[in-house]
């Protein structure tokens, strides 16, 4: 049976407007998903937009040609690469203030000057051993997962995140819903995102939770 869209949006506003208001039951504080070294992927600890690249380019696990044959897996013949980004820095002594003291001394750090591109190649154009089969998805589906279809949402990715959001909506290439917690409140968050952005075709933008 077709899933009743104005049944759905009505709900959807519901309960955002729980939300809005704070008449919900205690909540019980986010977590963000975490993985254990041993299982551990380059891309955890990748930024934000890198992992956005990635998700764009098809794949939940990229790594570099080394990092492949690192794992046990080599890259296939022909396979092509995708690209993300990496922070160039130079070191750089600058003055800065004590806020105690009000003096004035100086510190040398590493300052971004620009940004170049590492290549990097998705799992499924490599083969050879296979990796461990890490799953981050939570015991049950999120509520309302029918709506999020029903408005366009193709894929819900549960996944380790390190720069201090809890998810996105990413418009772009499929329309996909990133969460970094388990955490309820942060999955109305991002589905409040996605449809939103079924008013506004238009703009092809991420929204995120943070902190």
């Amino acid at each position: 049976m077709k899933y009743d869209t104005e049944k759905a949006r009505e709900a959807l506003n519901r309960l955002l407007a729980m939300f809005t208001s704070g008449d919900l039951p205690p909540a019980v504080a986010r977590t963000l998903i975490r993985t254990q070294a041993s299982q551990a992927r380059p891309s955890d600890s990748w930024s934000l937009g890198n992992r956005l690249l990635m998700f764009i380019a098809g794949t939940k696990d990229a790594r570099g040609f080394k990092q492949w044959q690192e794992a046990g897996r080599r890259v296939k013949k022909g396979a092509r690469a995708f690209h993300i980004l990496a922070p160039c820095t130079v070191k750089k002594t600058v003055k800065v203030t004590d806020p105690e003291t009000g003096e004035e001394r100086e510190e040398e750090g590493r300052v971004i000057v620009g940004f170049r591109f590492i290549p990097v190649f998705r799992y499924e154009d490599t083969e050879g051993k296979p990796l461990p089969n890490i799953k981050y998805d939570p015991p049950g589906p999120p509520p309302l997962q029918e709506v999020a279809k029903a408005f366009g949402v193709q894929e819900i990715i549960y996944t380790p995140g390190n720069d201090g959001s809890y998810g996105f909506y990413s418009w772009s290439n499929g329309k996909k819903i990133i969460l970094h917690t388990h955490d309820i409140k942060t999955w109305f968050h991002e589905l409040g995102h996605a449809i939103h952005h079924t008013f506004r075709p238009s703009r092809a933008v991420r929204c995120r939770s943070r902190k």
